[in-house]
């Protein structure tokens, strides 16, 4: 009985022992599956097609993609009918989706093959995304760009400056011209590593100016007189300083900032590994990687450029050489959304271009806001009474001054009318049947306004 028992005592150890054994081994492998899909363990391993190193092989086009096939077809259509665009290498960086879905990638590829003879050669490289949303997600872009910037660097290697291309713009005839002149700039000048064909002031920015930054990438307040301030020839020195909207459509970066980037985010996906992907929320206040959180609180590339870089020059086009394809009838794509911006269409070329400079002295509105009330737009629009005048109160909305008519807009592209049902249900007694609706003046007196 005893040597029973003691033959099930052994039996059941070396059962666990098997069992313990097996899950370690289970568990390792999950691990090394995750470090081969780690962008550091691609960027190690993944092998790439090396360019002669000379001259000719210096001006290269990164483009990131996802699913949005349809806009870029007609982004490449644009670079084709740039200027100069036969004389670049592309190379396209695509995200594939976790189901592993091959369609959008099949697609990109017909694409490459079509588009081959327009320019010197086409690249198409894939990387793994955990996101199977329409347009992804930061986290996921963010990977996506850094496996492309490396790749890029490794196949050219005298490469000094890479344009980068989001998957769904339209650029201006002289895109090509404004980026070589850029590229100039920033081989002789230590302090100027960015080059961006849209870049805007935010109502913060000392310099910024009611009458350009906001009506050019707002359709409701943009107007001629606005349109008239637009100088295709102006390039802008810009310092990056955490209020400026630095435009990552189409843009340009030096080498050593690629570099850079690919190392901070080698940090940032070690946390994300560490600590599990199902904590990257692209809000303010979640956990995120210490350099993130050091920086700009968010998952954005864009935004963690202008932060993480500040006190760097940029060259930035005065008048927008790109904008969102107005196709696909959603996000920043939408033809009737507000947001978007003019396309040059005066034709400058390299040598016609001129600088200036904003140093970050005050403006003149910088200086008016300094003795005035604040000059921002008040986040409503009134409601009256039909019959009396009366002011019955307000709604609250999203709105963008009008500094040619002194009034403030829905930056929504909506027109104030349009929130009547809104001010009838919140103060049915006073509007009665209908309600007037009234832009707000551009001074707002916090005081003067209450929200009932």
């Amino acid at each position: 009985m005893r040597l029973k028992f003691k033959y099930i005592v052994i039996s059941l150890f070396i059962f666990l022992n098997i069992v313990v054994n097996c899950n370690s081994s289970s568990s390792k492998s999950n691990i090394d599956i995750i470090n081969k899909d780690s962008i550091k363990y691609i960027n190690e391993n993944e092998k790439v097609e090396v360019f002669k190193n000379n001259n000719n092989n210096n001006k290269v086009i990164l483009i990131m993609i996802y699913k949005r096939i349809d806009d870029f077809v007609k982004c490449l259509q644009s670079i084709h009918q740039s200027n100069n665009s036969n004389q670049y290498h592309l190379i396209i960086t695509q995200s594939i989706p976790t189901d592993n879905n091959r369609e959008y990638y099949d697609r990109v590829e017909q694409l490459v093959d079509l588009h081959k003879p327009n320019f010197q050669s086409i690249q198409h490289i894939e990387t793994k995304s955990t996101s199977n949303q329409t347009y992804g997600n930061a986290y996921n872009a963010f990977r996506n760009l850094i496996h492309g910037l490396n790749y890029t660097l490794r196949s050219f290697p005298n490469l000094d400056s890479l344009i980068i291309f989001e998957e769904d713009i339209e650029v201006s005839k002289d895109l090509f011209e404004f980026f070589e002149k850029s590229r100039e700039l920033i081989n002789s000048d230590a302090t100027i590593r960015f080059a961006t064909s849209a870049f805007f002031l935010h109502t913060t920015h000392p310099q910024y100016d009611w009458r350009v930054d906001k009506p050019i990438k707002r359709k409701s307040i943009r107007n001629q007189l606005s349109l008239d301030l637009l100088n295709p020839n102006e390039l802008v020195k810009v310092k990056l300083q955490g209020q400026i909207e630095f435009k990552v459509l189409a843009w340009m970066a030096h080498h050593s900032i690629c570099r850079q980037m690919i190392s901070d985010f080698y940090e940032i996906e070690d946390w994300v590994f560490k600590n599990g992907e199902h904590l990257v929320e692209n809000k303010p206040n979640t956990p995120k990687p210490k350099l993130l959180l050091d920086h700009c609180d968010c998952w954005n590339h864009d935004r963690y450029l202008e932060l993480r870089f500040k006190g760097l020059n940029f060259i930035g086009s005065q008048s927008p050489r790109c904008n969102h394809i107005p196709q696909s009838g959603a996000g920043l794509s939408n033809v009737e959304d507000d947001y978007g911006f003019p396309v040059n269409q005066i034709y400058v070329t390299k040598d016609k271009f001129y600088i200036t400079e904003i140093k970050g002295n005050p403006g003149v509105w910088g200086l008016m806001k300094q003795y005035l009330p604040k000059m921002e737009c008040p986040n409503r629009v009134d409601c009256y009474s039909p019959d009396t005048s009366e002011k019955c109160g307000s709604v609250r909305v999203s709105t963008c001054l009008n500094v040619w008519g002194l009034e403030c807009v829905p930056c929504s592209g909506r027109n104030a009318a349009t929130l009547e049902p809104e001010c009838r249900k919140k103060y049915p007694k006073c509007c009665g049947n209908q309600c007037k609706t009234k832009s707000p003046f551009f001074l707002s007196i916090p005081s003067l306004f209450n929200d009932e």
